[in-house]
C-alpha cells in the first residue's frame, strides 16, 4: 500500500500517530529522518495537524486525547516539541471531532483494541484527507491497514509515504 502524492495533491490536513513524533527525536530509530522530514514538510506547507478536542499546550488546561498522548511522549526541547509549538502558535492545529455514527464505531471496535487508536482513527475519518500517518505496524499490521481503507476510508501511511 503506497500512497503517491504530488505536491498539487497535497490534503490540507493529516492526524499524526504519537509514534512518528516519537521517532523523530530519537537517533537510535530507523525512521528518525523520515519522522524529521515529515515534520519539516509539514511546516513549510499550509497543512494543519488534527486533534480530537480542545487543546492547550498548557498541560493542566488540555481536553485533547490526542495531545495529552503528545505530552506523554515527546520530549521538551526535541525536534518534535519544537514542531508541536510552532504548528500552535501558527494555528495550525485543527480540532476534529471524535463522534462517528454507531455503524461506523462498530466495524473501529471489532478492527482496533485500544481506546487510544480508535481516537486517531475516528478523528482521521473526519478529517478533511482521511490520512492517519503512523509507525505503529503492531495495532495496524499491513492488512488491518488495507482493511481500514476499504471499509473506513482512512489510509495509514508511514511519514516516508506521505513526503512527496
Amino acid at each position: 500500500m503506497s500512497l503517491n502524492l504530488n505536491i498539487s495533491q497535497m490534503p490540507n490536513d493529516s492526524v499524526i500517530d504519537t509514534n512518528v513524533l516519537v521517532h523523530a527525536q530519537n537517533p537510535g530509530e530507523l525512521r528518525m529522518q523520515d519522522s524529521v522530514a515529515l515534520l519539516n514538510f509539514i511546516l513549510n506547507s499550509d497543512e494543519e495537524i488534527c486533534v480530537d478536542k480542545e487543546y492547550s499546550l498548557e498541560e493542566s488546561k488540555n481536553c485533547s486525547l490526542i495531545f495529552s498522548e503528545y505530552y506523554k511522549h515527546v520530549i521538551p526541547g526535541s525536534v518534535a516539541f519544537a514542531f508541536l509549538i510552532q504548528m500552535a502558535s501558527l494555528g495550525r492545529i485543527k480540532v476534529i471531532s471524535d463522534k462517528v455514527s454507531p455503524a461506523t464505531a462498530k466495524k473501529i471496535n471489532t478492527m482496533v483494541r485500544n481506546q487510544r487508536d480508535k481516537t486517531f482513527l475516528k478523528v482521521s475519518i473526519n478529517s478533511n484527507a482521511k490520512i492517519f500517518i503512523s509507525h505503529d505496524f503492531q495495532d495496524f499490521q499491513l492488512p488491518k491497514r488495507k482493511t481500514i481503507e476499504k471499509e473506513l476510508g482512512v489510509n495509514i501511511i508511514t511519514a516516508y509515504q506521505y513526503i512527496p
